[in-house]
């Protein structure tokens, strides 16, 4: 039971955002592949289109590549705890000088 707030600690994993991550990565994939539908039927075919569309899935690839190398070396069991976010700050550390 934390004193200051009366609630009881509350802490959630990470990987909780780690899955908040996947469904923005699901839901860019799918949006993609609308893309380049639309773009392919109803494009003016010619080289311009075929680099556009080559230049955004490679620039798509190298981007989703590295974002999910960079999130590699973090431990996504460490949790955090919800209830020193929810408290917010102490009224004496607001203008601590």
């Amino acid at each position: 039971m934390n004193p200051i707030t009366g609630f009881p600690e509350f802490a959630i994993p990470i990987a909780f955002l780690l899955g908040i991550y996947g469904l923005f990565v699901v839901f860019y994939i799918i949006w993609s592949f609308f893309n380049i539908y639309h773009l392919m039927r109803f494009g003016v075919a010619g080289f311009f289109l075929t680099t556009l569309v080559t230049v955004y899935a490679i620039g798509s690839l190298v981007l989703l590549g590295a974002s999910g190398l960079s999130l590699l070396r973090y431990d996504w069991s460490t949790p955090f705890s919800v209830t020193a976010i929810l408290q917010g700050p102490s009224p004496e550390s607001l203008f601590d000088l």
